[in-house]
């Protein structure tokens, strides 16, 4: 999927058993290679189960890989590595790739922001009041001298514009 001038491709070449505390679990090797780079992030089937609960709020996913009893059979890991990789190649081909699924890969970016980043280097300041009051609503300071406070005009007319203004 390209996001702006990036491709990422997403591998799960290997999975293996990982022993800490006295559990037992199998972790996924998956390879992330963007940007002519390869990094590689080692997530559970946890993971990947928390994942899907995110991105399938905002997009169409493909099948998940369900539990099984036989959680350590090799055919059953081999198995689930595959449709794994599918999962997450599957999601990088839809139309809109998540910011979940950009943190699970460990990537630094954004995508929508990446794209709309280029579009606003041709705007310009577009910037005007939304609201304005009459000249009867500001609360005036009272005058002292002949002179009137600029400061105290200048802030408030910076704040609140004028009803010119929205014309």
């Amino acid at each position: 999927m390209e996001i702006g001038e990036m491709n990422i491709i997403v591998k799960i070449p290997s999975f293996r058993k990982y022993t800490d505390n006295e559990k037992s679990f199998t972790v996924f090797s998956v390879e992330v290679h963007h940007n002519n780079n390869v990094h590689t992030v080692d997530k559970r089937y946890t993971d990947f189960e928390e994942l899907h609960k995110q991105v399938k709020q905002s997009v169409n996913t493909p099948p998940f890989p369900h539990k099984t009893v036989l959680k350590w059979n090799q055919k059953v890991l081999e198995s689930r590595r595959v449709r794994f990789e599918q999962y997450l190649q599957g999601i990088l081909n839809g139309p809109k790739i998540p910011r979940s699924l950009l943190k699970f890969l460990e990537l630094n970016m954004q995508c929508e922001s990446l794209e709309s980043l280029d579009k606003l280097s041709d705007v310009g300041v577009t910037h005007q009041p939304m609201l304005a009051f009459s000249e009867n609503s500001y609360v005036t300071p009272q005058q002292k001298g002949s002179l009137p406070d600029i400061l105290v005009a200048g802030v408030l007319q910076g704040l609140y514009g004028s009803v010119d203004d929205l014309r």
